[in-house]
């Protein structure tokens, strides 16, 4: 068999096509991974907030040719039918703390007309949100309280120091803790920026310990944001009980031993029972007791006693 004829036979010619397919696709493959490793994901984020400055920043995967970015709907930025390069960053001063909106959009462009895209060509849009923190108010305190922490007739004043500024705040909100529960969040009173102070007790508390926090709070175009809490030291509410509304007359005359007895009183400890002989005051050491628990005393004289 000549040269010729071998070249043209059938088992040759399945071959040379193997090693062809083989020799393509070591090419093309290594030309394809080279070019998956080097692209990078287009993306855009908040870079930085800083008071009411917020800056934004994107990195494309192409050169785009116009770039417009929006806050909740508004244009803040569009550069024109003008060539870019693939990243950046813009800053936008925000009116107040609170939550922001910015969506971005690159496009590319296949036909020009006298340097004005005829043919837009959409290559990236992302949207990415601003949280602007306010800060906390800076210090929480009393007033109106009887004995230091404590307080006996359920009425005071919490008052709290300003939260610094930028960004700017729409208010504050405070909660009211009693004996270690906290109210909801969603029913703690809101009140407005030049409100530093609450008075409590319009309906004076009961008995107990109470705390009270307070936050800032901002509201952006998108959604509300809010400090940190602030937090309170305790106050313990300790009311006096109310007086005794009756007492039990013992008869006239009684033996050596007897009993007086009154209505008990809500939330009383003790009682204190004071009797004063017919020349002298109430306080006598004979009858009377400064620490009686019930409601009714034995008492003891002796025989022939009398008094009050």
């Amino acid at each position: 068999m000549g040269l010729a004829s071998f070249l043209k036979t059938p088992a040759l010619l399945i071959i040379m096509k193997d090693l062809l397919f083989w020799f393509r696709y070591l090419l093309v493959g290594s030309f394809v991974l080279l070019i998956a490793v080097s692209v990078q994901a287009s993306s855009f984020y908040v870079d930085s907030i800083s008071g009411h400055q917020v800056k934004i920043a994107w990195n494309l995967d192409k050169s785009p040719s116009r770039i417009v970015i929006r806050r909740n709907g508004t244009t803040i930025f569009d550069s024109g039918w003008f060539p870019s390069g693939k990243t950046g960053w813009r800053t936008d001063n925000v009116p107040s703390g609170g939550g922001y909106t910015y969506s971005f959009s690159a496009d590319g462009c296949l036909e020009w007309s006298r340097n004005f895209c005829i043919e837009p060509d959409p290559i990236f849009y992302d949207t990415t949100v601003a949280r602007v923190i306010p800060g906390a108010p800076s210090t929480i305190s009393f007033s109106g309280r009887e004995d230091g922490s404590r307080d006996t007739n359920g009425v005071f004043s919490i008052n709290w120091g300003a939260a610094s500024t930028p960004p700017n705040i729409d208010g504050y909100q405070w909660c009211q803790e009693k004996d270690g529960q906290w109210q909801s969040e969603s029913s703690c009173p809101k009140v407005g920026k030049s409100t530093l102070s609450r008075n409590i007790g319009a309906v004076p508390l009961d008995n107990g310990s109470y705390r009270y926090r307070v936050r800032s709070y901002a509201t952006g175009d998108s959604f509300t944001e809010y400090s940190g809490w602030r937090t309170s030291s305790t106050t313990i509410v300790s009311k006096p009980p109310s007086s005794v509304a009756t007492i039990t007359d013992p008869d006239s005359k009684q033996t050596t031993n007897f009993y007086v007895r009154w209505e008990a009183v809500t939330g009383a400890d003790y009682y204190i029972l004071e009797c004063k002989p017919p020349i002298g005051s109430f306080g006598d050491n004979e009858c009377s007791n400064s620490n009686v628990t019930g409601a009714s005393d034995l008492i003891q004289l002796a025989e022939g006693s009398s008094g009050t």
